[in-house]
């Protein structure tokens, strides 16, 4: 596992609404697209020889025994790394290896073994090992893994690395600090994914709030939330932590959809339709979503402003900190419609793409958080979040081309 802090720089853009990065992966400089993901904490990639893998769109799956840089973990010996502690983490003590099996919220699963292995960072060809995850077998169920990406690059908060939460680059790299600036997904534009470096000057800081049951998670103090010069009512107690440390508002780049209570979100919902005027909603939408509104024959429209409010109080001052969000802007080709759930979590479902005739409404948030909260300052305990909108000028050394698959 890596030990000391190191820098690196690669490319991310976004395929079909996820962010992904681009690795080269090996001896054989493999390269690879990665799901961003700050809600897991471990990194993992298609492992050939397969036993049950996903088709892969842009390059071939990884073949681990055509890499000369490729080395197995024996789980039997006091330095291996393999953290038992961590759930879904075991060592097969008759087989040497330490076998991981970890399942995600809707359903998909990934299952191999952990590894060493070598990755170039595709900008400053910087190589680093790290541990990582031989993905074996990818089960999913109604929902797939997409074939967009080869797997998963958890970004969890950084933690010891010989403790539960250490598999993530930040904890491997020992990484104070990891930044990235997300374009809009329709824009065509790629960015950047940084580790202790951020180069985009003027962002707005908010204060991670400390889990210490969870402290590999990014929660945020999700303080206010506005639809037009409206405020959404807010019950102190859906969003913070309970005895036990439950609750809590977390930052996820691997979840397309953010969730709400239920109750919050009828309020939420109520409030958003009141300000929507003269777009006539879809009778019957689809399954799980139930605001949606009509193409009215692709003229332009118009939807409230949504202002998301991140608060940090003390005894004797209050900062606010406000994420504007505005649907006013031409509609995408995916459904943005809101959701009824209160679960929380990483979720690679994907949203079905809207029949003709149908636009999406008001999901506020299906690029507000994946959108706006970009960089990632964990120098401390109560580390900072910096959010730094789509629009962020980073300067034209940062206005990447897409990588070519």
């Amino acid at each position: 596992m890596v030990r000391g802090r190191a820098i690196g720089l690669t490319t991310t853009h976004s395929a079909e609404g996820e962010l992904v990065a681009s690795f080269l992966i090996g001896s054989e400089f493999s390269r690879t697209y990665l799901l961003v993901d700050t809600g897991t904490d471990l990194v993992w990639w298609q492992c050939g020889p397969c036993g049950q893998c996903y088709k892969q769109i842009y390059h071939p799956i990884y073949n681990s025994t055509a890499s000369k840089t490729f080395q197995n973990v024996d789980c039997t010996k006091d330095n291996s790394s393999c953290i038992t502690e961590d759930p879904g983490f075991e060592c097969i003590e008759e087989m040497r290896y330490c076998r991981y099996d970890v399942p995600y919220e809707s359903g998909i699963r990934s299952v191999g073994f952990m590894a060493s292995e070598v990755i170039t960072f595709t900008l400053d060809h910087k190589l680093q090992r790290i541990m990582f995850g031989c993905g074996k077998n990818q089960i999913g169920g109604k929902v797939r893994f997409s074939g967009g990406y080869s797997g998963i690059v958890g970004l969890g908060r950084r933690v010891n690395p010989n403790y539960p939460g250490g598999y993530s680059l930040p904890s491997q790299f020992n990484a104070t600090l990891f930044a990235f600036c997300l374009p809009s997904f329709d824009s065509g534009e790629s960015s950047t994914l940084n580790f202790n470096k951020a180069p985009w000057p003027g962002a707005t800081m908010a204060k991670l709030v400390p889990n210490y049951k969870l402290p590999q998670l990014h929660f945020v103090n999700l303080y206010k939330i506005f639809i037009n010069d409206k405020e959404v009512p807010m019950k102190p107690s859906w969003w913070q932590f309970g005895k036990r440390f439950n609750g809590g508002v977390v930052e996820d780049t691997g979840t397309t959809i953010t969730h709400f209570p239920e109750d919050f979100y009828i309020l939420f919902r109520d409030i958003f339709r009141s300000e929507v005027e003269d777009i006539p909603m879809v009778d019957n939408p689809i399954e799980d979503f139930d605001t949606c509104y009509k193409d009215m024959d692709g003229s332009e429209v118009y939807f409230p402003v949504v202002k998301l409010y991140f608060g940090s109080k003390s005894p004797g001052s209050m900062l606010l900190y406000m994420v504007e969000i505005d649907f006013g802007l031409p509609m995408f080709d995916r459904v943005q419609v809101m959701e009824r759930t209160h679960t929380t979590g990483s979720d690679d479902q994907t949203p079905a793409p809207p029949t003709r005739g149908e636009r999406g409404c008001g999901q506020a948030f299906l690029e507000t958080l994946a959108q706006f909260l970009s960089m990632f300052d964990t120098l401390a305990e109560e580390g900072l979040i910096l959010l730094a909108p789509a629009t962020s000028q980073a300067g034209e050394e940062h206005k990447l081309p897409l990588p070519v698959p």
